[in-house]
């Protein structure tokens, strides 16, 4: 009995081409995790410019209210000034028609002898004359001394001015003749002296008497009074030089 012999080869590997590489699961999660990323800032982009538009549209809603709003202001601001005029305008109608009338005429009376229950007359009845009183004596010599005081307020205010500024003058000129005094180059300096003495104690009076004499009160600064001195230090030296 003739038994066949079978060959058994090694086994044949089935080998696939370009088939994927296998990733650890690190690699997996991190991939997944990408994926996700891309995924959540597409939905943020998408909500990012639905909340600028969505602000967008609420301030032009807030701003079209505030322009109604100013709007519905305006109109009844509009109203009310009109509805004012026509009452000041319909008012003023009314007292021209009253006026217009006999000024010395009172508005209806009830007739003498008239009953209980019945309506008076029609229309205006004389009732009393109205007169202006004449003023007495003590009102027109009150009325007379208040229109003087005026003027002579009104003439002290216009003159106010002018004294001053020639009270301001004549100062100026008595602190130079002081100084020229004390150089010796003025002849006659007694009669100069009380001359200009007089009259600056006229003005001082003249002001006292308008209440302008506080302009005269402003205090020189400690630069301005070294000046002076040393201009006056400096005349009296000249003079004396001139003596010697």
């Amino acid at each position: 009995m003739r038994v066949g012999s079978s060959r058994e080869g090694p086994p044949v590997q089935n080998k696939s081409v370009n088939a994927p590489k296998e990733r650890n699961p690190v690699q997996l999660m991190a991939a997944v995790l990408s994926e996700m990323k891309k995924g959540d800032a597409q939905h943020a982009k998408v909500l990012q410019a639905r909340a600028v538009a969505d602000a967008i549209a609420k301030s032009k809603d807030a701003e079209a209210e505030r322009w109604a709003a100013r709007a519905t202001k305006r109109r009844e601001r509009t109203r009310r000034r009109r509805a004012a005029k026509e009452k000041s305008d319909h008012q003023e109608q009314q007292d021209a028609i009253v006026t217009a009338q006999d000024v010395a005429s009172a508005t209806s009376k009830r007739s003498e002898g008239m009953r209980d229950g019945e309506c008076p007359a029609p229309g205006r009845v004389k009732e009393q004359q109205f007169v202006m009183p004449e003023p007495d004596p003590d009102f027109r010599e009150a009325m007379m001394w208040s229109i003087r005081a005026r003027d002579a307020l009104r003439e002290v205010e216009i003159r106010g001015d002018a004294l001053t500024e020639g009270f301001g003058k004549l100062a100026t000129s008595k602190a130079e003749r002081l100084e020229l005094l004390a150089a010796g180059n003025v002849v006659g300096e007694n009669d100069t002296r009380d001359g200009v003495a007089q009259q600056l104690v006229a003005a001082a009076t003249g002001l006292r008497a308008i209440a302008r004499d506080d302009w005269v009160d402003k205090e020189e600064t400690p630069l301005q009074v070294s000046r002076a001195i040393r201009r006056f230090e400096k005349r009296v030296r000249k003079a004396r030089a001139k003596r010697l």
